[in-house]
């Protein structure tokens, strides 16, 4: 790969991980916003990213077919939409989802190492006993839409209208008396902007090297050591660096970036999320990262089942963690920006 290239795909990364730590991007905060205030903008920013993604994906796709590779699609089936349960209930047992564990991790949170471990060894577990159950692993499938069909190219143009409109109406709405560095440097962006950019990131980053989210790359590296696959090219090592790096210039410059080690009870906490997460990765294929910047996207049939799966498994661990514990997480998002969060304790008799 040509230097610059690569160069370029790391910045495109680093974007990535900035971008969605100045957001505060997280499924599990999403959901969290859902269930305490009964509005999902959080939820609706993805929508905008797959959105994002998903046109200019398709773009590429017909201005240069040879040269961008369609992502490879996975068949609809029971196992993916149970492993979406079971990685939402490991993403809510951990506090946050793929994208939350870097932006953590790179803010200094050591703690999340153990979700990391806990992710490799779920799916490590998962595909060994699936290895031996044919009918239980993931089986690829052709996306919904394999060529340019004309409802995917009038769906493609029109998407590309509201693209341009969405870029006009963030322009028209901007804080005029911000200089570029100081939007750059703001200390959260709009949801609207942080999907903009995530979905444009993406889709070139897709463009150099291919469909590539970090749970991805875990997943590839763990088939690998079963031989399964073959290892993961280094540039994506490369990537998922580049992301941290991306995550810790945001957490520096917001002043939320120091050292933490945490307790045993933390450390254990995330170890037990990371199992589930990578238990349920395994079996859907992926990340709620790899369907929401990939598989949505790119029209593979199971995507959209296994991400409500993950979004009913979140929820319910949401709503008994309340229930048992009287302990309530509370997102507030209003004129496209999300609050900070509240941590609420209600006696038991009372949580609903």
């Amino acid at each position: 790969m040509d230097s610059l290239l690569v160069v370029v795909s790391l910045m495109l990364a680093a974007a990535i991980g900035f971008t969605a730590q100045q957001a505060s991007l997280c499924t599990v905060r999403a959901v969290a916003e859902v269930l305490s205030t009964r509005r999902g903008l959080m939820l609706l920013s993805f929508v905008k990213t797959v959105l994002w993604v998903f046109v200019l994906t398709q773009l590429l796709l017909l201005l240069w077919p040879g040269a961008v590779r369609p992502a490879t699609g996975w068949s609809l089936s029971p196992q993916a939409v149970a492993g979406g349960v079971i990685f939402g209930l490991g993403a809510a047992v951990n506090g946050g989802c793929s994208v939350t564990v870097i932006s953590k991790l790179a803010n200094g949170r050591l703690a999340m190492l153990a979700n990391l471990l806990g992710l490799i060894m779920g799916l490590f577990a998962t595909l060994f006993l699936t290895r031996e159950i044919t009918a239980a692993a993931p089986q690829e499938a052709p996306r919904l839409a394999a060529g340019f069909e004309p409802w995917l190219l009038a769906a493609t143009a029109g998407l590309g209208l509201w693209a341009l409109w969405e870029v006009q109406r963030l322009w028209r709405s901007r804080a005029r008396e911000l200089t570029w560095r100081a939007r750059v440097t703001a200390e959260s962006y709009r949801l609207s902007t942080a999907a903009a950019l995530l979905g444009i990131s993406n889709a070139l980053l897709y463009a150099l090297n291919g469909a590539w989210a970090y749970t991805g790359t875990l997943g590839q590296f763990t088939k690998a050591s079963i031989g399964e696959a073959s290892s993961p090219v280094p540039i994506l090592w490369g990537l998922l660096a580049a992301l941290i790096a991306g995550a810790a210039l945001s957490g520096w410059h917001r002043k939320t970036l120091s050292l933490r080690l945490g307790g045993w009870r933390d450390w254990s906490r995330h170890f037990a999320g990371g199992i589930l997460m990578g238990a349920g990765a395994a079996m859907i294929p992926g990340g709620n990262d790899v369907l929401l910047l990939h598989g949505i996207p790119n029209l593979s049939a199971h995507a959209l089942p296994a991400f409500a799966g993950i979004v009913i498994g979140i929820a319910v661990a949401l709503i008994l963690g309340r229930r048992m514990t009287g302990i309530a997480l509370t997102i507030d998002c209003s004129g496209d920006l999300c609050a900070v969060d509240q941590i609420t304790r209600e006696p038991r008799g009372k949580a609903s």
